[in-house]
């Protein structure tokens, strides 16, 4: 077995850069060369055995980029419409804490509502049918009362990734304190995983999704090779110092995805650098 920091041989460097390539990373030219270099900052430090792994783990990750965010859109809108008959009003707000103050990717989300690209979509699948639609920060009680009292309108809460699910349902309970009923609610996400799907069968919201995420169950099928795995992937989670509680991933989910900004659900050293051990991540949060 190879040692630990051993340098690299030009095969397995082609084998990275052949990879990404294909993966389609790194495509303008301002990150050209960054994802190869930084793939080699913690691929370099690994034994052999680990290094297959995480390059195997490579293959079956995904990358969605803001480009991907256009088609979300259009398959998230179009499913709503869809999927709600008679529907003539909407009110979107970001899937956020109340009283957040920081800037999250709910509020990117809730604003492309806002875009041409809905008014093409209407364009070209509903006959120029519009919807009302409304973009707000935050939900008032005000809000609550008003969308309540019509059959063909709904409060929409959106982001581009849902993982457990656990912080949804949270959010949603909050708001139920100022009168939202959740049979009026619709949920809209781009990607989630499998957990929060789950989670939401017992809930009396609708909720709606472009993509399913991947995890380790879903790439390591048979029990025993996932379990030798999630020892293996965890190995490399210590080498970058993973903060506790993230060895695999936010409630252990052990995604292997990375958005625009990319979702602490995902395997830690995906997103996480160590400066001291000159390691850069390749989807740094």
């Amino acid at each position: 077995m190879r040692d630990k920091g051993e340098s690299l041989q030009v095969d397995e460097y082609i084998r990275i850069r052949n990879l990404i390539e294909r993966k389609g990373w790194g495509a303008t030219s301002s990150n050209g060369s960054m994802f190869i270099k930084r793939a080699i900052s913690l691929y370099s430090k690994l034994d052999t055995k680990q290094r297959d792994s995480f390059l195997g783990l490579l293959e079956q990750f995904d990358f969605y980029q803001i480009k991907d965010y256009e088609n979300f859109l259009v398959d998230i809108y179009s499913q709503m419409r869809w999927g709600i008959e008679g529907l003539e009003k909407i009110l979107i707000i970001p899937l956020e804490k109340q009283g957040e103050l920081n800037l999250k990717s709910g509020s990117l989300v809730a604003y492309l509502f806002r875009t041409t690209l809905i008014k093409y979509i209407d364009e070209r699948f509903f006959e120029n049918k519009s919807l009302v639609i409304k973009v707000k920060h935050r939900l008032t009680i005000e809000d609550v009362n008003e969308y309540a009292e019509n059959p063909n309108a709904r409060i929409v809460f959106v982001d581009d990734f849902i993982g457990t699910g656990r912080s949804t349902t949270e959010v949603i309970k909050s708001y139920k304190l100022m009168g939202l009923n959740e049979e009026n609610v619709l949920v809209l996400t781009f990607i989630c995983l499998q957990a929060s799907i789950d989670r939401f069968n017992t809930c009396k919201f609708r909720f709606m999704y472009s993509t399913k995420g991947k995890t380790l169950s879903d790439v390591f099928s048979e029990k025993a090779d996932l379990e030798e795995k999630r020892m293996l992937f965890k190995q490399i989670s210590k080498k970058i110092n993973s903060p506790k509680g993230y060895m695999s991933g936010y409630n252990k989910s052990e995604a292997l995805l990375a958005t625009i900004r990319t979702p602490n659900n995902t395997l830690p050293f995906f997103w996480r650098d160590n400066k001291q051990k000159k390691i850069q991540s390749l989807f740094p949060r």
